[in-house]
């Protein structure tokens, strides 16, 4: 269980990352369209160039969302049956013994 908290809070560290980085681009970007003229600085803004990137990351951010949620439920079924399943699976396991 360690292994799999530890991927998800990497997951989410990473893509926070990734929008810290498109969010400070976007503050420079606005820094520099208003620092210089609309004719020197003639790209398109990082809002409308970065829109794709903002999109796929909110889509990975509802996967990662649900993804953890799907994980929660399977660890409390898993808590509310193993003593049931170990049960279950005793006579089998202990004829490997005798």
């Amino acid at each position: 269980m360690f292994i799999l908290h530890y991927t998800q809070r990497l997951a989410n560290v990473l893509l926070n990352k990734a929008m810290d980085l498109l969010d400070q681009e976007a503050t420079e970007d606005e820094e520099m369209r208003t620092a210089y003229s609309v004719d020197v600085w003639t790209r398109p803004p990082s809002f409308e160039a970065n829109k794709e990137l903002i999109e796929q990351a909110a889509r990975y951010r509802d996967i990662l969302d649900r993804a953890m949620d799907s994980d929660r439920d399977i660890f409390q079924s898993w808590d509310e049956w193993s003593d049931k399943i170990a049960v279950m699976c005793w006579d089998e396991v202990s004829s490997d013994f005798f």
